[in-house]
């Protein structure tokens, strides 16, 4: 278990080292009073420029980013996604509960004796959702096409709600896999 311990820390820092490297302009709509704010401020400012990841900094693009979204249409639906995420955790509890039922119907092609190894094979189809539904929907959002992004949070939902509805109406533990799956690509 301690290994396994480590390989966990290790990706988790290997993770945060990469989202601590993304870098770029994250304003998918300026308005032109934003545009003269930033000017104006990196005009004036001749001190060394402030850590992205400062509390000063942390709190205005957290202010920016609460009006932004009170100004938009759809800015209900990223905290519909938020709150639709918490339901996560509560499928982690969930898994532990499938990864131990016995054999059922669907599941011949996959014999593993174990809850644990079944638990280790559900977690693997949770990241390959994980993985597969940014990697599918990335090439069709725009930053600058906000219709797009509504778009990909739309399909993002049925994913999810399609996923929970599988969890609940098969008993098999490969169809268990497939739409926790599917269910984590919509997350």
């Amino acid at each position: 278990h301690c290994d396994c311990f480590i390989i966990d820390s290790f990706s988790y820092l290997a993770s945060a080292l990469l989202i601590w490297k993304i870098s770029g302009e994250y304003n998918p709509v300026k308005s032109n009073e934003a545009t003269v704010a930033m000017n104006e401020k990196a005009e004036s400012s001749t001190e060394v420029e402030e850590s992205w990841f400062s509390h000063p900094n942390f709190t205005e693009m957290t202010k920016e980013g609460i009006s932004y979204l009170v100004t938009q249409s759809w800015g209900a639906f990223v905290l519909l996604k938020f709150f639709a995420a918490l339901i996560y955790g509560a499928g982690d509890v969930l898994n532990v509960s499938f990864s131990e039922q016995g054999q059922g119907e669907g599941s011949s092609k996959i014999n593993l004796d174990s809850s644990s190894q079944r638990l280790g094979t559900l977690f693997a189809f949770v990241g390959v959702g994980c993985v597969i539904g940014p990697v599918i929907i990335e090439p069709c959002t725009h930053m600058d096409k906000i219709s797009s992004l509504e778009r990909a949070c739309l399909i993002s939902y049925f994913l999810m709600a399609l996923g929970c509805y599988g969890l609940w109406q098969f008993d098999g533990f490969i169809l268990i896999c497939i739409f926790s799956a599917i269910r984590s690509a919509g997350l």
